[in-house]
Order: structure tokens, then C-alpha cells, then sequence
């Protein structure tokens, strides 16, 4: 009895000491394991981009209606898309929406583009005023998938009603091999067919036979119109193509599970850009002259934007830039906020000309950083060091702007865009997480930097601009090769990432000669070596310009009155070499011609398939007197 008296006064030392030992041991596993304090990621409010400056183009988007478009990616609106085609193609793009658009600004431009944010609904009183405009060619006016009163008055039937179309069968007036190479652009896309064509249409473009872009003569004027969801297309192979949901499919997502169409995947042709040139310059373009400025600085056929990546060498990681400096080059180090880089170093990069940036290690990943956190030495939890932080740890130290970025080893969320807004919320202007594993080429079918959209498909204050080479990449189109095709039309920008501690201890000496090399090899192509914030700032330059013309004729001649501003000095001016048949004859500055001035020197470049020339600009305003004959 009293046995067991004695042996239940122990049992509730025993739970206690047993208790003891068994939180020491989950205590002792969550130290080696910790659980993980939720972090949410900041997101950026999108912007209703809308621009009142001296361009030949006004886009007409309804910000309203695009968010009132379906929630699923296929229902989405994306005309703001069309914003990145014109700064892209043209550089400055005056932007209206519904509640800004006037009889005056119609009436000073030369196109006016309808998206098919607007074109559901497009009120009688606007119709009239295109209509009085087109009767005499005034104006040229672009439509996206009309419909009501506007596709009755410009456009085909549209009673065939969508179909999804999945290749394009026939282009019209572009230079082989441009016109194969759009024929074989993955295109899988929805688009309107019609039981006949207006009387006089000619088409530009066909889907599966059927016409996907066609102008129509109205009076003297005419109206383009493209059948098929031009924005989404342009979206989808840039931005990538996610589950209609706006997921991606795989659970634990890089930036290639974005690719749109495994046909892109090393692929030499940047498909989005020569669609959106042949649209702009040759269906467009051979109905109005628009002059534009020439997407690289000094009239460069291209640029070569270098990227070294660090994690490891602290400030040893400047070491390429040292290099690059000693040849008058500049490139961009992305540094992880770990990295054991101290002020001076972080400092020396802008000093060597180059700019320093964030190798962002994403949170929910194998490379996110841990705050460790709880009592004494046993710290069972831990939350992920967030962006804004990681960013202000480099901002601290640098002596530059820190607004360019990469994720480590290219993954991704689940969610389509977030990462996109999240960098966006916090300052960073270009983005260069979009790359292929290991391969090479043009996957997201552009080397130029775009225009990010959320899901409600309104722009973001940033780009992405994809890699063209990664570091170490195995296969796809070497740099001679690419460099090569952008020289002979393609004109892009190629981004080449290195890693510094590749060549630290034991480097492979070919790749580190070609890496010498790589300065002179695109030299050698008349390509521009920079860092990704030159290029931007000279692409800021571009948008912020302005570009007018005024048309007459005389005699036998067809002459443009360019007026201009120019807000560098290296920008060029890129005009048509042919127009209505006449093939061109001068450049000069306006009144030089009664004082015996030079005329401008110039050069003729194949711009993906379209003839053009390219006049130098000093920088400020500049009227030019361009003649054809």
C-alpha cells in the first residue's frame, strides 16, 4: 500500500521531467529546423499611364474598361501592351484615354490607335470626327478587334465570330528572311473572322488563311484593323503565359516555366519584336511616315548589355569591372545584401562607370536569407529577410542609384506577377530575372527591356528585360551567331551574364579568353558594351523626346517637316528610305537651304525587314527638311 502510495507521488515529477527532456528535444531540432514566420510580399498599385507630348501616335486606351475585363488571363484585357510597342518602336507616344480624348489631339496626330479597350464602345460623336478626318487622309486610324457601330462603318462583318488561330499563312511586304521568320512565330491566339471582306480591303496579315490585319479605304483615308488580340499575344510571349487562373503550373517555379511555347526555347528570332515592327513600320508605316529615334545610342546596330552576378567574393566581385573599366566599358554587378561588400567597394562601381544592383534572394526558396529569432542561443524560429530590406542593406553602401535587380538562380512565385509588383513597389526600374536554364536565345521573344503588366492588366513602373546568354549557358545560339543576326536587321540588345567567382581559383581558360574577347567581338558588330543603367537611361531618353512632321509635295518630290527634341546627343532619327515610290533624296536643317549649309550625313540600315535611314541629332530642339524624289 504504501509502495504504491510512493510510486504515484512520483508520476508528476516524471511528467515534468519527461516534459523537460522532450521540449529540449524539439527545442534542439527547431534550432537545426525553425519554423518559418510568414512574410507577405509588398505590391506595387499599377498606374493609368497617360502622356500629353508632340507625337505623330495617339493611343486611346480605357483604363475603366480593362479592369472591368474578365479575371482569367484569356478574359483580360492587356491593350495597355500597346504603350511598350510604341516606346519601343517609336520612342515618345501621346497617350489618351476616353476622358482626355479631344477633337484637337485627334487633329494633330497622324494615326490614332482604337484598342480594343475602347473599340467596344466607341461613341457616335467620335466616329464622326475619325470619319471627317479619313474622307480627306488627314488621319490614319487603328483598330483592335472592333465592334457595334465601329466595325459596321470600318471594319468586315465579324460574323464568322472568334476562333483560335494557330499559325501565320501569308505577310505582305516584308524582306525574306524576316517574312519566313514571322511565318513561323508560335502564335495560338483568338481572332475574329468575317463572311466577307469590305469592298477594297487589302490584307496585311493572315491567320490560318483567314485576314488578321487589313486596311480599308474610307474616302481617301484608311483604317487598319487587326482581328486578333494583338496585346494579349504581345503579353503572353514576353511576359510569359501563366495557368488562366494567373498561376503557374509547377509548384516550385523558375522564370522558364513562364515561357510561353516551348518552340521559343533557344531560339534565334526575337518573334515579338518583329511583330510589333512589322506592324508599326510596315502596315502602319507604308500609310504615314513616322519618324522615330533609333533604338541605340550613336546609331549602334545593337548593344551588349553585360551582367556579372555575385554571392561569394565580396569585394573581389568588382574585379570584371575593373577590367571592362581599363577599356573604356562599363557593365552591371547584381551583389546578393549578404555579400561581404563593403561602402568602399559598392562605391568604386559607380566611380568605374558601372552600376551596382540586387541579386535578390526570394523568400520560400533554397537561397532566401533567415532572421533567426528566440531566447539565448536557441532561436526555434526564423523569418525571411524581405526585398525592402535586402534592398536597403545595398542602398546603404552604395553611392549610385540601386534600382536594378535579378532573383538568385531565377526562381519565381506561384503567382504570375508578384515578384514584378513587389519590385516595382520598391523602387527598382529593370528587372533581368527572365532567363532560360542553361540555354541561350530569345525565349521570351525580345532582347529588349518591356513593360511589366499586373493582372488586372495595367502597366507597372517597370521592365523586365530577359537574359540572352546566361552564365554558363550549354546550348542555343552562341554570341558571334546572335550578334550577327542583330547586325543584319534584328538590332537588339543582348544581355550576357558572367559570374566573377567562375574565374577565381580554377578558371576555364577558354571561357575566360572568350570572355576577354567579348569587348572586342561586339565591337566588331557595331554593337554599344553597357551596363543595363546606361541603356536605360538612354531608353528614358528616347520616351522623353518628341517627334512631329508635317507632309507636302512639290513638283516631283515628297517632303517631311520634322520638328524635334532631342534630349541626348547620340540619339538618331530613323525615316523610311521608300515612300508612295519615291526613294529618298536629303536631310538638311530647315532654311539651310538658302545659305548653302551640308546636308546631314546618313546611313541605310535593314530594320527587320524594312528599309530605313538614319539621321544624327545633336541634342535640343531640331527642324529638319527630309525630301524624297
Amino acid at each position: 500500500m504504501d509502495l504504491r502510495r510512493k510510486n504515484r507521488a512520483h508520476i508528476p515529477w516524471r511528467i515534468v521531467l519527461w516534459s523537460l527532456v522532450l521540449t529540449v528535444f524539439v527545442l534542439d531540432i527547431l534550432n537545426d529546423t525553425p519554423l518559418h514566420a510568414s512574410v507577405e510580399f509588398p505590391a506595387e498599385t499599377p498606374v493609368e499611364l497617360t502622356r500629353d507630348v508632340a507625337s505623330d501616335v495617339l493611343l486611346v486606351l480605357d483604363y475603366d474598361a480593362i479592369r472591368a475585363s474578365g479575371d482569367s488571363f484569356s478574359q483580360r484585357d492587356f491593350s495597355a501592351a500597346w504603350i511598350n510597342t510604341f516606346e519601343q518602336e517609336l520612342g515618345p507616344v501621346r497617350i489618351a484615354t476616353p476622358k482626355t480624348l479631344t477633337r484637337k489631339s485627334i487633329e494633330e496626330s497622324s494615326v490614332v490607335v482604337l484598342t480594343s479597350s475602347v473599340s467596344k464602345s466607341v461613341p457616335d460623336a467620335l466616329i464622326s470626327i475619325l470619319r471627317e478626318n479619313l474622307l480627306d487622309d488627314r488621319l490614319l486610324v487603328v483598330v483592335e478587334r472592333p465592334e457595334g457601330l465601329l466595325r459596321e462603318r470600318f471594319s468586315a462583318d465579324g460574323k464568322v465570330g472568334k476562333q483560335m488561330g494557330q499559325t501565320f499563312t501569308f505577310v505582305r511586304d516584308l524582306q525574306d528572311p524576316f517574312k519566313q521568320e514571322l511565318l513561323q512565330m508560335p502564335v495560338d491566339i483568338e481572332f475574329i473572322g468575317s463572311t466577307s471582306a469590305r469592298e477594297g480591303a487589302q490584307t496585311w496579315l493572315s491567320i490560318d488563311g483567314a485576314p488578321a490585319i487589313y486596311e480599308t479605304p474610307i474616302g481617301k483615308g484608311k483604317v487598319i484593323t487587326l482581328e486578333f488580340d494583338f496585346g494579349e499575344l504581345m503579353v503572353a510571349t514576353q511576359q510569359g503565359q501563366p495557368k488562366d487562373d494567373f498561376s503557374i503550373a509547377r509548384p516550385e517555379p523558375r522564370t522558364w516555366d513562364l515561357i510561353r511555347d516551348p518552340r521559343l526555347k533557344q531560339n534565334a528570332i526575337p518573334f515579338a519584336d518583329l511583330l510589333e515592327r512589322y506592324v508599326v513600320h510596315t502596315v502602319i508605316g507604308s500609310n504615314r511616315v513616322l519618324p522615330f529615334y533609333w533604338p541605340f545610342p550613336a546609331g549602334k546596330d545593337g548593344a551588349l548589355v553585360a551582367v556579372h552576378t555575385d554571392s561569394e567574393l565580396g569585394n573581389g566581385a568588382a574585379w570584371m569591372l575593373r577590367h571592362e573599366a581599363e577599356n573604356k566599358r562599363a557593365s552591371t554587378l547584381l551583389s546578393t545584401s549578404d555579400n561581404l561588400i563593403d561602402a568602399d567597394t559598392a562605391q568604386s562601381v559607380d566611380q568605374l562607370g558601372g552600376d551596382l544592383g540586387l541579386l535578390w534572394r526570394l523568400q520560400s526558396t533554397p537561397h532566401e536569407i533567415l532572421d533567426r529569432f528566440g531566447l539565448g542561443s536557441i532561436k526555434p524560429f526564423a523569418k525571411a529577410v524581405v526585398l525592402e530590406t535586402q534592398l536597403e542593406n545595398l542602398r546603404k553602401k552604395a553611392s549610385g542609384p540601386v534600382n536594378t535587380s535579378m532573383i538568385y538562380d531565377n526562381w519565381w512565385t506561384t503567382d504570375w506577377e508578384t515578384p514584378l509588383s513587389a519590385l516595382a513597389s520598391k523602387g527598382v526600374r529593370v528587372d533581368l530575372s527572365y532567363s532560360q536554364d542553361q540555354q541561350s536565345g530569345f525565349a521570351f521573344g525580345t532582347g529588349l527591356p518591356f513593360l511589366a503588366l499586373d493582372r488586372t492588366g495595367l502597366p507597372l513602373s517597370i521592365r523586365e528585360f530577359p537574359v540572352t546568354f546566361p552564365h554558363g549557358y550549354r546550348a542555343g545560339p552562341n554570341e558571334e551567331k546572335l550578334l550577327q543576326n542583330s547586325k543584319n536587321g534584328h538590332h537588339q540588345a543582348l544581355v550576357h551574364v558572367s559570374a566573377p567567382v567562375a574565374f577565381a581559383d580554377f578558371p576555364d581558360i577558354q571561357k575566360f579568353n572568350a570572355w576577354l574577347e567579348l569587348t572586342e567581338l561586339a565591337e566588331s558588330f557595331d554593337h554599344a558594351y553597357l551596363s543595363v543603367n546606361q541603356f536605360d537611361a538612354f531608353q528614358r531618353a528616347r520616351r522623353s523626346g518628341t517627334i512631329n512632321s508635317a507632309r507636302s509635295e512639290r513638283e516631283q518630290e515628297l517632303v517631311i517637316e520634322l520638328t524635334v527634341e532631342a534630349k541626348r546627343r547620340d540619339l538618331e532619327l530613323g525615316i523610311p528610305e521608300v515612300v508612295d515610290s519615291k526613294v529618298f533624296k536629303l536631310a538638311r536643317p530647315k532654311g539651310s537651304e538658302s545659305f548653302g549649309s551640308t546636308e546631314f550625313e546618313t546611313r541605310v540600315v535593314n530594320y527587320s525587314g524594312k528599309t530605313v535611314r538614319l539621321i544624327p541629332l545633336n541634342s535640343g530642339f531640331t527642324t529638319i527638311e527630309v525630301v524624297w524624289q
